[in-house]
């Protein structure tokens, strides 16, 4: 049942409902080139084949010339997964919709080359819990699957709400698969809650993360980000996220 923002904030409402779900990937590229109309090269292949399209951050410049810095939709080659085709349109977590664009955009300039691939934090994915949606007892369910290339380099993936890493990587390097699930549930109070979460690791092995308290206000609105981060020395590497799913559960 997916219950609006309104009646969320107008009264109580006991049913489940989807906060957030992204199905489709999003991805920082690494290093790479771009040749005449948003011909694009990966200098590392990613795991799998992506020509239903992937949502790729690129530096700025590395697009066309001029391009501004950001995710782009970019169709990947069914036969080769270095080889792909960049769009000029562009996702801004948080603003625009995450959906496959229905007519891309091609584009049409001379070739910028190489690129380097981004490094650091970058938010991909951004949606707003409503002050009051869990109320005192309420559980917020999250699930993430995500995966990288193989490298010592530090890669990963972390999904926060109001700051606070809720789940994410273990500096993954040449763990390649991950699959995270948490729930965090407010402890008869907006500004307690209880937080556990489950790390799937690889195909077969399974973590169990150790349990903890958190202080964060539900009470007003606060912001759930989905963080993918690759070290200062991990530029040639990339990090995605495969799908995303977060629940809420009011009490």
């Amino acid at each position: 049942m997916t219950v609006s923002v309104n009646s969320r904030l107008g009264g109580k409402v006991n049913s489940s409902y989807i906060l957030l779900s992204v199905g489709i990937p999003i991805c920082l590229a690494p290093s790479g080139s771009v040749a005449a109309n948003g011909a694009l090269t990966l200098g590392i292949a990613y795991a799998t084949t992506l020509d239903g399209g992937v949502w790729t951050f690129l530096p700025a410049g590395a697009a066309y010339a001029g391009s501004v810095a950001g995710f782009y939709w970019v169709v990947m080659s069914s036969t080769n997964t270095t080889i792909g085709t960049i769009y000029n349109n562009i996702y801004v977590p948080g603003i625009d919709s995450f959906d496959i664009p229905a007519n891309p955009t091609p584009i049409v300039a001379a070739g910028p080359g190489a690129f380097v691939g981004v490094t650091g934090d970058v938010t991909a994915a951004s949606v707003l819990l409503p002050g009051g949606a869990l109320g005192k007892n309420g559980l917020l369910r999250v699930e993430l699957i995500g995966d990288n290339n193989s490298s010592a380099t530090t890669k990963g993936y972390t999904v926060k709400l109001n700051g606070f890493g809720l789940i994410g990587t273990i500096s993954p390097t040449t763990t390649v698969y991950t699959r995270l699930i948490g729930a965090m549930q407010n402890m008869g109070r907006e500004d307690r809650q209880h937080w556990s979460g489950w790390f799937y690791f690889g195909s077969i092995t399974v973590d169990l993360a150790a349990s903890y308290s958190t202080s964060i206000d539900t009470s007003i609105d606060t912001t759930l980000t989905l963080v993918l981060s690759k070290s200062v020395d991990s530029a040639a590497d990339w990090s995605a996220a495969r799908s995303l799913h977060v629940e809420v559960l009011p009490s």
